[in-house]
């Protein structure tokens, strides 16, 4: 039997709102059979963004791979994109579960990583290309094999149940958890703050700027009254000068997420300003945010946390959360730092 015609490979900087449509009805596709999509948010942003890039941040590349035996103008059975962080370059893939296992994984892969070694030789953008396999499947690992890719990062993903008793909600003395307005002087740039000091290190969440914030404010889950923040009367002149409103000093979050018509809710992120001096604020922010899916009518929660993320792993499980399944990141060995190798 004769092996299967290669697929077609287009490689751009920009989809068409008909190449966009059909890369999320083969993103959809794919989830329906493995349970979960292969892009996370950031990468289902850059699939609909118009960004040309700049210097340090080169634009996302998008590789559509066609109906093998077919032009560039047949349906695309693959897709693999690649985001710029602070630190280089990270992919997501997937391919049509009806076309898996004939080499389209790699062959996208390999345009992926050609195409963001030529942009980031031309840019300030450091590291080599890296890769986020979502619940990490025996395909997943198959391929990264293939390419001699090693593990570097796991995130885990855990559930509960929101039925039976929730985590307390009351906040440490001297502080209070409200709801974020979109209208109040402060709230956006308070949160940007705290984020990146908590955040500090991380080198997705810790690099958010207002235009992240707001392009995720335009999202069809966003709700105002499911972003919870901590707040205390400012505590010095320095510290009150970075807020708008001088009487009141961000110093916690708790961003909660439902998709339109999921069952399901999600703890976007937690995040407490380090430098704020405050404890007992993790538990508060999750019982806060947790009641609120619950008033939604969601009737499950999960959430993502880093696998070496002791404390946040003890509060999650502290409030009977249990893992669900993981995502492991991928990337080449330092020798093959400038490409495939």
């Amino acid at each position: 039997m004769a092996d299967p015609a290669p697929a077609t490979l287009t490689v751009t900087t920009h989809l068409t709102p008909a190449q966009q449509d059909e890369v999320m009805a083969l993103v959809e596709r794919a989830a329906t059979l493995d349970g979960h999509r292969a892009v996370n948010d950031a990468g289902l942003l850059a699939l609909r963004s118009d960004s040309t890039g700049n210097a340090s941040r080169p634009a996302p590349v998008h590789v559509l791979a066609h109906h093998p035996g077919h032009g560039s103008e047949a349906p695309s059975v693959g897709y693999a994109q690649a985001v710029w962080e602070d630190d280089g370059p990270v992919a997501a893939l997937v391919v049509d579960p009806d076309y898996r296992r004939q080499g389209i994984g790699s062959a996208l892969w390999q345009a992926l990583a050609t195409e963001t070694t030529a942009r980031a030789a031309g840019s300030d953008a450091p590291g080599a290309l890296r890769v986020w396999a979502t619940g990490n499947t025996p395909a997943a690992q198959a391929l990264a094999a293939s390419q001699g890719l090693r593990a570097i990062r796991t995130l885990l993903v855990l559930g509960r149940s929101l039925d039976g008793d929730l985590p307390p909600v009351a906040p440490p003395a001297g502080t209070s958890i409200r709801a974020f307005d979109p209208d109040r002087p402060g709230d956006i740039d308070g949160w940007l703050r705290v984020n990146s000091r908590a955040f500090a290190s991380h080198p997705e969440q810790g690099s958010m700027t207002r235009a992240d914030f707001e392009q995720r404010m335009a999202e069809p889950w966003f709700d105002p009254a499911g972003l919870f923040l901590a707040v205390r009367p400012a505590q010095s002149a320095a510290r009150a000068d970075e807020q708008s409103d001088q009487q009141e000093e961000i110093i916690g979050f708790h961003w909660t997420k439902r998709e339109p018509g999921a069952a399901g809710g999600e703890v976007y992120v937690i995040g407490v300003d380090p430098t704020a001096g405050v404890r007992g604020l993790g538990t508060p922010l999750l019982g806060a945010g947790l009641r609120h899916l619950r008033s939604t009518g969601a009737t499950t929660v999960d959430l993502y946390v880093e696998a070496d993320n002791v404390r946040a792993l003890s509060l999650y499980r502290r409030y009977g959360f249990s893992p669900l399944t993981s995502d492991v990141m991928y990337a080449a060995p330092a020798r093959q730092a400038d490409g495939l190798g």
